[in-house]
C-alpha cells in the first residue's frame, strides 16, 4: 500500500502494533502510543534487520524514501545501516 499524508494522519490508536509497508523496504510502524515509524527493513547474508529512520511527523513522507535509500546503499555496500547510524544521517 503507497504512503500517504492522509493515511498517516487518519490512522487510528490501536491495542497492538503494526507495520505498513510502502516499497524498496521502507514501512511505517503506528504503536499503540499513537507513535508513528518509519523503518527500512533489509537483509545482511540472509538476516533480516530493521534500522528506524525517525518519526513523523519530525520526519516527513517525502524524506523518508530518501532516509531509506541511504540505508539501502550502506546495506547493499554489506556495511550494517544500524551500526553505520551513528556516522550517517538515517536518524
Amino acid at each position: 500500500m503507497p504512503l500517504n499524508d492522509k493515511l498517516l494522519k487518519n490512522i487510528k490508536s490501536s491495542i497492538k502494533c503494526y507495520e505498513i509497508a510502502d516499497s524498496d523496504g521502507l514501512s511505517v510502524r503506528f504503536s499503540p502510543d499513537s507513535s508513528i515509524t518509519f523503518q527500512y527493513r533489509f537483509r545482511i547474508i540472509g538476516k533480516q534487520f530493521r534500522v528506524d529512520s525517525g518519526a513523523y511527523p519530525d520526519i516527513s513522507l517525502a524524506e523518508a524514501p530518501e532516509l531509506c535509500r541511504l540505508a539501502r546503499n550502506e546495506a547493499a555496500l554489506g556495511n550494517n545501516p544500524i551500526e553505520e547510524k551513528g556516522t550517517h544521517t538515517f536518524r
